[in-house]
């Protein structure tokens, strides 16, 4: 098995040692075809973790080699599959109750253990989702961050002719706009990159907002008739204060907090009690890979619009240390493992 390991801030090293024997555990082999280089990939490498060296890759899709025992396994060699980097505990009571989303006892591939930034890795089956033949190994990459937006989707309660504001969060910010378009919701997008903001418009999310340019309230309010958002969602990468979502928000609405990285955020409660808001969060993209990989099949997201460029495995450690997590808030990086 060949692997990049990181090593250091900005340094990976190509190691290579014997692959992990199949058990009943890990009981799949998987080639790795292609892995995200995401945000949290980068932060990871800009802030290695003191105590372990890593192999990073939480977002990544493969082909099945083996099967520990193909008389049981729902799957077949040759299957591509997509990878849900969560390893639930499974003994808490949140995992007893079904509830794997919630568990705090679950480990992340890539983050808590070694990832996918390898040729060859053996998993558990029930973290992997088989691909629809109809949706493209390039499009099938971006399972995660739909997931994730998906899981913003559910918290929110989204129906039909909600106004929802969504504050940041590069390419994510986008997706959910995406999908609450695609839900017939009335989506706005606030975000202080210009490049968002013309991605945005492209992708038909008319009402785009950029802070430094345009007065945000007033735009809010116009786009709403006046009655501002039955929805908002604050996404942790946002540099727009939290006040101005919570200004935005209507009475009796919904917010919802959604960030990968956590980071303090100062909550002004009199707008909280004031108008009975209910706040929520996300933090993982865990339990929506199925509806993912459906909204994938109808052609709702592409990957074109998401991914920046490819690099080739051999070329990881000349090439990912150039990347900037603002660049990656853009557009992702993938990683050619075939």
């Amino acid at each position: 098995m060949k692997a990049w390991k990181l090593v250091g801030k900005n340094k990976f090293e190509l190691v290579t040692r014997d692959l992990t024997e199949m058990d009943e555990n890990k009981d799949v082999k998987i080639k790795m075809s292609k892995v995200m280089f995401s945000r949290d990939d980068c932060f990871l490498m800009n802030n290695p973790p003191e105590d372990k060296q890593l192999i990073l890759g939480t977002a990544g899709i493969g082909v099945v080699s083996e099967v520990f025992d193909a008389s049981t396994s729902r799957f077949s060699r040759m299957d591509r599959v997509i990878i849900e980097p969560y390893i639930a505990c499974g003994t808490c009571r949140y995992c007893q109750d079904n509830k794997q989303s919630l568990c705090r006892n679950k480990q992340v591939l890539g983050v808590d253990m070694d990832g996918l930034m390898q040729d060859f890795i053996c998993l558990p089956h029930n973290c992997l989702y088989l691909i629809p033949d109809v949706v493209s190994t390039d499009d099938a990459v971006l399972t995660p961050l739909i997931s994730l937006a998906l899981n913003v989707i559910d918290k929110i309660n989204l129906d039909k002719g909600d106004h929802v504001a969504i504050f940041g969060g590069g390419i994510l910010g986008i997706v959910i706009a995406a999908l609450a378009n695609y839900y017939q919701a009335m989506p706005i997008l606030v975000d202080n990159d210009p490049t968002i903001i013309q991605t945005a418009l492209y992708k038909n999310i008319f009402y785009s907002f950029l802070p430094e340019k345009d007065d945000i309230n007033a735009k809010i309010f116009t786009a709403t008739g006046g009655r501002k958002c039955e929805k908002v969602v604050f996404l942790t990468e946002s540099i727009t204060p939290i006040d101005v979502a919570l200004d935005n928000c209507g009475i009796g609405g919904t917010v919802c907090l959604c960030g990968t990285h956590k980071k303090d955020i100062t909550m002004p409660m009199q707008y909280i009690l004031e108008k009975n808001l209910t706040v929520n969060a996300v933090d993982n993209s865990y339990g929506n890979f199925l509806s993912a990989l459906n909204i994938l099949t109808k052609g709702v997201i592409k990957a074109d619009d998401f991914i920046r460029e490819e690099v080739n495995f051999a070329d990881v450690d000349k090439t990912l240390p150039d990347i900037t997590e603002e660049q990656t808030l853009r557009k992702n990086i993938v990683v050619k493992c075939e």
